[in-house]
């Protein structure tokens, strides 16, 4: 279990439902609800100046904004590399291009920014290695600013380091940026000091990619992982060990949308936060849950809901606020909190997440949980925020 200080207390780093569960070969089949992903297109790395086999490089999904209290759009999307070729490759950079506006690079990562956001199955990001028949993943976060008019599309050009030392520069596959409006929802829990762990845009979550025989999807591309803190900056009261001792278990979550329910689970048991967990599977991670059909046509997930306490059942229809059941810490969790997320098909884990905003929310205060010792900084005052996405590490109040 990782942790992480903030003020005088340890905030319990509570785990995404999944980490990077591997990619590198066929994963379990999707659930047969599972809606395809929508397709970006794959490039055929070649170096034209030998007879090498292909690398394969293609887009998960395409790139779609959402807004956050950074005051940037985000654009968050992945690229998903197989070597083919007869001998191991180093991947040293990674560019973004804008091909309607002369090739223009947007973002270019190499060295420690390359390391950030490339995952790996010979388990070298360092070096950006991937063995011959081995995989890696390009997590990429492109932030710009609100104003600034999105690309259509984004193109790449990926630089590799063949065995006898050459570099090329070769290009990659083009991912669609689909430019609509992401969907505004009202918040999943109530009241106030709720901390965003493992939201956007970098973590655990968004490195959740899975490999079935229907497709590659990231369902947890916008998810968070809510947790609430008490004045003082802690998560809980009294023996560790005990669900009971955190301020979140027992919340009341409610309906972040008007829908229909389309699948429930409520027999899981719960974890004992200080003991280790079994292995997760697409199967077990999300413990207790509620998919939710929203009304326009999007799938929320509300998960590691406490045992026997799912408030509804599938087919029934909920509105806005309606309480669905009670944060629980069932399934892949390491203690009691609220993982919720939204996606194009109703398959937990098996579609692609969809970006989402909160009608509105006051900002409290912020914590740097990538710091070494994070802290937490007020916001003073608190600022009312209308259409944005709470970000990692952000702490606030919903009506």
């Amino acid at each position: 279990m990782e942790t992480f200080a903030v003020s005088r207390v340890t905030l319990v780093t509570l785990l995404a439902l999944v980490g990077l569960v591997s990619a590198c070969g066929q994963g379990p089949e999707a659930s047969s609800g599972a809606a395809a992903s929508d397709s970006t297109g794959a490039a055929l790395v070649t170096d034209a100046g030998t007879s090498a086999a292909p690398l394969v490089v293609q887009g998960v999904a395409p790139a779609r904004p959402v807004h956050t209290t950074d005051g940037k759009q985000h654009l968050v999307y992945e690229l998903f590399l197989t070597n083919l070729t007869p001998t191991r490759v180093r991947i040293t950079q990674v560019e973004v291009i804008d091909p309607d506006r002369h090739g223009v690079a947007l973002a270019k990562f190499a060295g420690d920014a390359l390391t950030r956001i490339l995952e790996t199955d010979a388990g070298d990001v360092a070096t950006g290695t991937v063995n011959t028949g081995g995989h890696a993943g390009v997590f990429v976060d492109l932030a710009l600013p609100l104003l600034q008019n999105l690309p259509r599309r984004l193109a790449h050009r990926i630089s590799i380091q063949s065995a006898a030392a050459s570099t090329i520069a070769l290009p990659g596959p083009v991912v669609a940026v689909k430019s609509e409006r992401a969907l505004p929802l009202g918040p999943p829990l109530r009241g106030s000091n709720l901390i965003d762990l493992n939201g956007c845009c970098r973590g655990a979550h968004t490195r959740a990619l899975l490999s079935m025989a229907s497709g590659l999807f990231l369902a947890q591309r916008y998810a968070i992982d809510f947790a609430r803190l008490d004045d003082n900056g802690e998560l809980l009261a009294g023996d560790p060990s005990k669900n009971e001792s955190y301020f979140t278990f027992g919340s009341e979550i409610i309906a972040a949308g008007s829908g229909r329910i389309v699948e429930t689970r409520d027999t899981v048991p719960e974890n004992v936060p200080t003991e280790p967990l079994p292995p997760a599977t697409i199967e077990s991670a999300p413990g207790n849950y509620v998919v939710e059909a929203l009304d326009d046509g999007r799938f929320a997930l509300y998960a590691h809901i406490q045992t026997g306490q799912v408030r509804v059942h599938a087919g029934q229809r909920v509105t806005r606020g309606q309480v669905l059941g009670l944060v629980g810490n069932t399934g892949n969790s390491t203690g009691p909190h609220l993982h919720f997320h939204v996606t194009d098909g109703p398959s937990p884990l098996g579609s692609n997440g969809l970006p989402y905003v909160y009608d509105r929310f006051d900002l409290l205060a912020t914590v740097d949980l990538e710091a070494a010792d994070p802290e937490i900084t007020p916001v003073a005052p608190p600022q009312r925020r209308r259409d944005l996405l709470p970000m990692s590490g952000d702490i606030v109040s919903f009506p």
